[in-house]
């Protein structure tokens, strides 16, 4: 039996995915549960503990299921991928619970232990691997495991923190540790920090102690220690080290300035507080990053809106909007507003923000914003247009020499039907289409200097060069590294997010 779950309050099942629905007015906790005995999944309301959806379901194999805690979905498995005998991460439709045909396989040779996902669900992660949904497609990234360890994704999915460093989403390697250290890096969930938990040496039979740091992202040195923890976990029957599976007991909240650590099942819960501002202004490092989370979904003729939350010892904030839709507005207090026009016609649409200390310390925050009636129209779209390819090959492959009259028009109908309905909302993007910026327009690009600049569209980025298409069609590649900061940025979230 494979679980999914999302609620912080409760005892996390071994094998667990989390996640909240988002609705009008309140969020609801829900629990999946894979049979694969059975070839059932199930979806259970926690508020009400009753069973909400059942459904028949190919269930055999999966051995992890992993949705990001503020994600509507999807909710993704884990088939094989534990025995490097290869295997598959595949998405399923969280309202009912069918997969969505959004897949990446995993090699021969290759396995993936457990997976996690953000809680954005922008990426999902194994052993030495990521998972990173992009334009309709789920692409994989790897690296050695045994480099890596164990690995869990910050809450934003820009980071992901293993026992030896940090990588990105892609998996290239950022800020690395030491090897030998007996630690693991553990990240909030939500906002920008991190705990650092170092494992004192004990037997195998014995319970673990632990010390933990708190730290904020981009940075290594703790801004303080905690006191020692004695976790009551052991090594299971194979001499799998509970340390790897840390994500599941310890809970960083700093919304609620609360460390929670919850013991094995029916143990306890215990709840440490500390006040994270303090400590923040006592450790004596020049921060400067942003704790606050922007909606993700705006709707037609409706106003979006975003406060950003900054922390900086310095002050002397500055804000700007590098890049986004037009009709966007950035002002001098960090709040941003967008008046979504009625006749907007692109379903995602990137932004970029900078922010600067009086230090002259600058940071950027890139997330895109998907136009919630645009999505679900280019959802029925796909949807029609798979019914129109499934009447076409039932149309095609029906013998005519033993066809009735009756079956031959029974499939006719369903064909123009589907043909009909595709009609209906011929609706159909073909991939991420930025509002003036994104891969099928131009914008203006900007080197390091300020002194040249090109206006083109953005075609990929690889081996650290970006490909931009001029007006003129020609095509030119430029280290990524020559652009300036808001484009090296803006370049890194088109390549994550474009094909």
């Amino acid at each position: 039996m494979e679980r999914g779950y999302r609620r912080r309050g409760f005892r996390p099942p071994t094998r667990q995915a989390m996640r909240r629905r988002l609705a009008p007015r309140e969020s609801q906790p829900q629990l999946f549960v894979a049979l694969s005995g059975k070839g059932l999944l199930l979806r259970y309301d926690l508020a009400t503990a009753a069973r909400e959806l059942t459904v028949p379901f190919d269930a055999e194999g999966v051995s992890a299921l992993a949705i990001g805690s503020a994600a509507q979905g999807p909710l993704y498995a884990l088939s094989g991928g534990s025995n490097r005998r290869g295997g598959e991460v595949y998405a399923i439709d969280t309202q009912k619970l069918a997969k969505t045909g959004v897949s990446a396989s995993i090699g021969w040779g290759q396995g993936v232990g457990k997976i996690r996902a953000a809680a954005n669900n922008s990426v999902v992660v194994g052993d030495g691997m990521s998972f990173v949904p992009v334009g309709g497609k789920l692409l994989s990234y790897q690296t050695d495991p045994n480099s890596t360890g164990a690995l869990f994704p910050s809450a934003d999915g820009t980071l992901i923190f293993g026992a030896t460093g940090t990588w990105t989403p892609e998996m290239k390697p950022k800020d690395q540790a030491d090897r030998n250290a007996q630690a693991i890096c553990i990240p909030s969930v939500e906002g920008h920090y991190y705990l650092r938990a170092h494992m004192d040496q004990h037997l195998p039979s014995e319970p673990m102690q632990l010390s933990f740091s708190l730290c904020v992202q981009g940075e290594t040195r703790p801004l303080f220690k905690l006191p020692n923890i004695v976790l009551p976990l052991v090594q299971d029957d194979f001499g799998n080290s509970p340390l790897y599976a840390l994500d599941k007991n310890v809970f960083l909240i700093p919304a609620a300035k609360v460390l929670a650590i919850l013991g094995p099942p029916g143990g306890e819960l215990t709840l440490h507080p500390f006040d994270f501002d303090a400590e923040l202004e006592k450790s004596g490092i020049d921060y400067l990053f942003v704790s606050s989370a922007p909606p993700t979904v705006a709707r037609l003729g409706k106003l979006y809106e975003y406060s950003l939350t900054v922390r900086s010892r310095k002050g002397g904030l500055k804000f700007k909007l590098d890049s986004g839709p037009p009709g966007m507005t950035l002002f001098a207090d960090g709040k941003l507003r967008w008046p979504v026009p009625v006749k907007q016609q692109e379903v995602d649409i990137p932004v970029v923000l900078s922010i600067m200390d009086s230090a002259g310390q600058k940071i950027f925050q890139t997330f895109t914003i998907t136009v919630a009636e645009l999505a679900e129209q280019a959802a029925a779209a796909q949807a029609a247009a798979a019914r129109v390819a499934e009447a076409q090959a039932d149309q095609a492959t029906q013998p005519s020499a033993n066809l009735s009259t009756t079956k031959t028009a029974t499939a006719g109908q369903a064909l123009a039907t589907a043909q009909a309905a595709a009609q209906t909302n011929p609706f159909q993007p073909a991939g991420p289409v930025i509002h003036g910026l994104g891969p099928k327009t131009s914008r203006v690009w900007k080197d390091s200097s300020g002194k040249f600049s090109v206006e083109a569209r953005f075609v990929e980025v690889y081996q650290d060069k970006v490909t931009l298409r001029k007006t003129n069609g020609q095509l030119i590649e430029v280290p990524i590294e020559r652009l300036n900061a808001a484009d090296r940025a803006l370049a890194r979230d088109f390549a994550r997010r474009s094909e």
